[in-house]
């Protein structure tokens, strides 16, 4: 997250449609390694909300990368944020991924997938945040970031891994 600011309030003030707004993320950066968490926690946060597929992992995988683990475990014992939380469509379980980084996981509930404004509600009552203390990072701008932005969560897009299409 060298230089990833791209201020949604910037583009709003350009008469983009509040809308379009939605789909801007706060923040973008060329992989996971590389959002600096100490930018996320100066400006409030204090739980990071992780996709899992092509974000933490390539899609449909079990294996995060050696240099991720440390990494989110660094942030977790400097105590540069309080909480991570595992946020996914998947049905299947990801307490595994969660174990290695001592996160939580929010899965899908139902009909209640990203980006309904419902799952982020649920998220919110999990981590038991306020909404703009929560960071959303994943490598979808309709789920991840739309939502997220719509929730009133702080928002990082990621390239996704192996180069899938950030739609």
């Amino acid at each position: 997250m060298r230089k990833l600011l791209v201020p949604r309030e910037h583009l709003a003030g350009r008469s983009l449609w509040r809308q379009r707004a939605w789909y801007a993320p706060h923040y973008v950066a060329n992989s996971l390694l590389e959002v600096d968490f100490t930018v996320l926690r100066e400006r409030g946060v204090r739980c990071a909300a992780l996709d899992v597929d092509n974000t933490l992992v390539s899609h449909g995988g079990m294996n995060m990368t050696p240099e991720v683990i440390a990494l989110l475990r660094q942030v977790r014992e400097k105590g540069v944020l309080e909480r991570l939380v595992l946020a996914t469509n998947r049905c299947r379980s990801v307490d595994q991924l969660a174990a290695h980084i001592r996160a939580d996981a929010v899965l899908q509930h139902g009909w209640h997938r990203k980006p309904s404004r419902r799952y982020f509600d649920q998220l919110e009552r999990a981590v038991q945040f306020p909404p703009e203390a929560i960071a959303m990072i994943g490598d979808k701008i309709w789920t991840d970031i739309y939502g997220a932005n719509r929730a009133g969560m702080v928002t990082v897009l990621v390239r996704p891994l192996g180069g899938a299409s950030v739609v």
